[in-house]
């Protein structure tokens, strides 16, 4: 587990290069944009699987 603060380590960079066809997604957030999900969905489109809830 790491932690991401999209400041020193951003998302988007650590998904591109850890996320593979066998890679199991959690997604756990309050919030959700849009243009977020949008910019993430091409790195998501190749994994195993996603779960998601929100807290």
């Amino acid at each position: 587990m790491k932690l991401i603060d999209n400041k020193s380590t951003r998302l988007f960079d650590e998904l591109k290069t850890l996320l593979t066809e066998n890679s199991e997604v959690l997604i756990c957030a309050t919030y959700v944009s849009i243009n977020s999900f949008f910019e993430l969905s091409f790195q998501l489109k190749k994994v195993a699987s996603i779960e998601s809830f929100e807290i």
